[in-house]
């Protein structure tokens, strides 16, 4: 499976799933395919881009929207949240997600295909599909404090 193939494939489910008809419904569904999404993209395909120099800014963006989506995510499950505050939670996370998408879509991707071999696309993509399939989204969700990922590192190294 190639890698873009699989990125690509999971927004348009995304985009489904964040139809307004479809979110509130749908809700635990969206969350679990989310954090495995994030996962998947923070612990196989962010890492190997943050190595290519012209991709480094625009990996460390989209970790911190990530950031932003996990957060969210964890201020829904809350089961005292108000349903005001759970509507208007939905609302930026869909934006959110939409524009991090087309951002990936039109302007990280597009640079990819440049720099990568069709058969490096199809191993990360393969890589990727075993690890979403293996993963837990609670655990991804809450992860134990001591583990150190990829992405921590990123976020708190400064960018040259």
């Amino acid at each position: 499976m190639n890698a873009l193939k699989l990125l690509t494939t999971d927004h348009r489910r995304h985009e489904e799933l964040l139809r307004p008809e479809n979110i509130q419904k749908n809700y635990s569904e969206l969350r679990d395919e989310l954090i495995r999404h994030v996962h998947i993209e923070e612990e196989i395909f962010y890492p190997r881009l943050f190595e290519i120099p012209d991709l480094k800014d625009a990996v460390a963006l989209a970790l911190e929207e990530h950031t932003i989506c996990m957060q969210l995510l964890q201020e829904l499950d809350d089961d005292q949240l108000t349903e005001t505050a759970k509507v208007a939670k939905l609302k930026v996370l869909t934006e959110l997600l939409l524009s991090h998408e087309a951002k990936e879509e039109n302007d990280l991707f597009p640079q990819i295909k440049e720099l990568a071999s069709l058969e490096y696309l199809n191993e990360v993509g393969t890589q990727m599909l075993i690890q979403k399939k293996g993963t837990d989204p609670e655990e991804v969700l809450y992860p134990l404090p001591e583990e150190e990922k990829f992405y921590t590192k990123v976020r708190t190294t400064p960018l040259s």
